[in-house]
C-alpha cells in the first residue's frame, strides 16, 4: 500500500531542513520504495530489503541482479553457483545509498549508523580479497543473513538488556540494532572470516582442478626437487643411485670385445 503523497512530500521537506538539501539523484528513493520500506518497518521480524532488487531506477531493472559464487569443497573441487544479489561491493553500495536514504527519510535509523555498517561491509570485502580470489559472495551472504535473520535476535537481546549496546529506544529499535550488528564479532568471524580463510587456503591447492577459466595462480612455494631413487645392492642396505659425472661425459660405454 502506497503512503499518501502529501506524507512523502513532508518527509523530503524534513530531510532538506535537517541536511540542508534534498538527497542526490543516485540516492533518492521512489514513492514506491519509501512505502515498501515503511511497511517492512511495521512488520516483524526485521526490515529486510533485497539489494539485488532495490536500488536507483529500480523500475527499469528487468530482473534481479545475480552473482557467481565459487566454493571449494573438502575434496579440492571447485563449484560455481549463481545466486541473487549485487555482483560486487560497488553495486551493493549503489543500492545501499538508496536504502539508507529511505531509512533516514522515515527517521528510523541515524545516518551515522548506516554509514558505519556500510563501511564495515566494505572493509570485509577488501580484507579477504587476497591472492586474486573474489570472496565478495561470502561477504554478501553474511550481510543478507545479518539483516534478514540476525537482526531480530539482536533486537531481542537489546530489549532484554543482554547486549553490549546501551541507549536502546523502543520507538527506533533498528537504530541500536545496526550498531549492535557491527559489534557482533562472533557472527562475522563465523560467517565471513572463517569461511573466507578456508576458501582462500583451499583455492591455492585446488587451482589445477578448476579448469573453467577461473582458476587462480598457484601461490604455494615452489615444489622441492625430486629425491634420487634408491636401488638395492646385493644384500646390503638401499643405496642412493648417483650417476657418475665421468660416465656422463664419455657417453655410452662400449661393449667388451670377445
Amino acid at each position: 500500500m502506497l503512503l499518501d503523497r502529501g506524507a512523502v512530500v513532508q518527509l523530503f521537506e524534513k530531510y532538506s531542513v535537517r541536511f540542508g538539501g534534498a538527497p542526490i539523484d543516485a540516492a533518492e528513493p521512489t514513492h514506491e520504495q519509501i512505502s515498501a520500506v515503511s511497511q517492512s518497518l511495521e512488520i516483524p521480524p526485521a526490515p529486510y530489503v533485497d539489494l539485488g532488487l532495490f536500488g536507483p531506477l529500480w523500475k527499469t531493472v528487468v530482473g534481479p541482479l545475480g552473482l557467481r559464487s565459487t566454493r571449494v569443497g573438502t575434496d579440492g573441487a571447485g563449484s560455481r553457483k549463481e545466486i541473487s544479489g549485487p555482483g560486487d561491493f560497488q553495486t551493493w553500495w549503489t543500492a545501499w545509498k538508496v536504502l539508507s536514504t529511505t531509512f533516514v527519510l522515515l527517521d528510523q535509523i541515524d545516518r551515522e549508523k548506516l554509514d558505519s555498517y556500510a563501511e564495515h561491509i566494505r572493509a570485509l570485502s577488501i580484507r579477504y580479497a587476497k591472492g586474486g580470489t573474489d570472496t565478495w559472495a561470502m561477504v554478501y551472504a553474511a550481510d543478507v543473513r545479518m539483516r534478514r535473520e540476525r537482526f531480530e535476535r539482536l533486537r531481542r537481546m537489546l530489549e532484554l538488556g543482554t547486549a553490549s549496546i546501551t541507549g536502546y529506544d523502543s520507538a527506533r529499535p533498528w537504530n541500536s540494532v545496526f550498531a549492535a550488528a557491527i559489534n557482533d564479532r562472533d557472527f562475522w568471524d563465523d560467517e565471513v572470516k572463517s569461511p573466507c580463510l578456508l576458501n582462500l587456503t583451499q583455492v591455492q591447492t585446488a587451482s589445477e582442478v578448476m579448469d573453467d577459466g577461473t582458476a587462480q595462480p598457484d601461490l604455494s612455494p615452489s615444489s622441492p626437487a625430486p629425491r634420487p631413487k634408491r636401488q638395492k645392492t646385493g644384500g646390503g642396505s638401499p643405496q642412493l643411485s648417483q650417476p657418475s659425472p665421468k660416465n656422463r661425459a664419455r657417453g655410452p660405454k662400449a661393449c667388451p670385445a670377445h
